[in-house]
């Protein structure tokens, strides 16, 4: 009962922690198309959309591993911890100058490149917040995590709302977010230090090896998963559009861009559903295979009907949200609310397959998941590429929906053949 309330309160937490980020980035947005219109809106989404590519490698799915290893010895949880914020800290400098490196070969104007390179900067907070995320999961104090979130975003809203009222450009978001970040990680660590015996640089080569290599396959899938995610915003920034379709790359991004990120809002729920669910699947795995079926399919039915609920709320909502972003032009508000239409038809796939991810992984079929979000993403890439130039964003939100269902049809064949085999065992 005790472990129960733990973790529904953490659940709790973390939805507090990503509402507090997520409602700061939605009032930025409609800072931005007030104040600089769907070209600094298109800036704002090519910026972060480009780093946020760069998160993910950071994170590299470290914590699961370090959580594991702490559970082993825990009498080393400090020196596991430093080692890992060490190497972190290693890995997001690394990531930081590729991702600038990668930045010159690319076609953006000066005002993105500058922001981009600021941006970096956010790679190597996310990395040390991740990082210090890790004691705040192992103890069960998400809590912690989501006070350091809000002062976070509560900096970054400050600061935005500062230099946009003074009328400065999109640039100095992104400073907003570097100086939000940088609060985020300081009051995150102040926490952390309370479970550690003392906060420092550690070089254990031989920890960073074997860490690493063990969290190898969640880190492919993790990365591959982020690559899904926002992929078809860099590349509707980049194409070379149809002439007949006049559209400009800043401003189709903006569009699209907007009505992705309202999209992402409704997936906030199954992500954090499925972090409360998994030690309980876990648990029913062990009692047996009816168990875990009975309480898989419970679950997966109860994400599917909820989905639909939004969907068809969302779809007659969708109007109403994107106009509520002011100074944008009206055939990008109708591109917007299109893209965010067709959007929404994907929630019941992602509300399906969110739960069957973690059946894979309950079911010891991880090794799976590489190649599955791997090909999914080649085949993310390809349709983009060849639709997107033709059609216009429009397309991409159709490619987003297509690779969602292609995981989820090659994610159910893994989980029926998981659950085969625990049958038979």
């Amino acid at each position: 009962m005790v472990l129960s309330l733990k973790l529904l309160l953490n659940t709790f937490a973390q939805l507090i922690g990503k509402f507090a980020t997520t409602a700061t980035t939605l009032f930025i947005i409609f800072l931005i198309t007030q104040n600089l219109g769907d070209r600094g809106l298109g800036t704002f989404t090519v910026v972060t959309s480009y780093v946020a590519l760069f998160y993910i490698i950071a994170d590299f799915g470290l914590n699961a591993v370090l959580i594991k290893e702490i559970a082993k010895e825990p009498e080393k949880t400090t020196h596991y911890f430093n080692n890992l914020l060490t190497l972190r800290i290693f890995l997001s400098i690394l990531l930081a100058f590729v991702a600038i490196s990668i930045l010159s070969f690319l076609p953006y104007n000066s005002e993105i490149k500058l922001g981009i390179i600021l941006g970096t900067l956010t790679i190597l907070t996310s990395g040390i917040f991740t990082t210090a995320n890790s004691i705040f999961q192992e103890k069960l104090r998400y809590d912690k995590s989501t006070i350091a979130d809000f002062l976070g975003a509560l900096t970054t809203l400050a600061l935005s709302y500062l230099v946009l009222s003074a009328g400065a450009s999109v640039i100095w978001v992104i400073g907003a977010y570097v100086l939000g970040g940088i609060t985020r990680i300081v009051s995150s660590l102040l926490f952390a230090s309370n479970y550690l015996q003392n906060l420092r640089i550690s070089f254990d080569f031989n920890l960073w090896q074997r860490l690493l290599i063990l969290a190898l396959p969640l880190g492919i899938t993790t990365i591959l998963s982020q690559v899904n995610a926002n992929i078809d915003k860099i590349i509707v920034s980049l194409v070379k559009f149809s002439p007949h379709l006049n559209l400009n790359n800043i401003e189709a991004t903006g569009a699209y861009g907007l009505s992705y990120r309202i999209f992402e809002v409704s997936l906030v729920l199954p992500t954090y559903a499925l972090n409360a669910a998994y030690p309980i699947l876990m648990r029913h795995k062990l009692q047996g295979y009816e168990k875990l079926k009975g309480s898989s399919r419970k679950l997966i039915i109860s994400l599917f009907i909820l989905a639909n609920l939004f969907l068809i709320s969302g779809f007659f909502l969708a109007p109403y949200i994107i106009n509520f972003f002011p100074g944008r032009e009206s055939v990008n508000i109708l591109g917007s609310t299109t893209a965010l239409r067709i959007l929404l038809f994907a929630l019941p796939i992602f509300y399906v397959s969110a739960p069957l991810f973690w059946l894979v992984v309950t079911l010891d079929q991880q090794k799976f998941l590489g190649f599955i979000f791997g090909f999914a993403s080649l085949v993310n890439v390809f349709l983009n590429i060849f639709f997107v130039p033709k059609y216009g964003y429009i397309s991409a939100a159709f490619v987003t929906i297509f690779t969602e269902s292609l995981i989820l049809f090659l994610l159910a064949i893994v989980v029926r053949k998981g659950f085969r085999t625990l049958k038979k065992g």
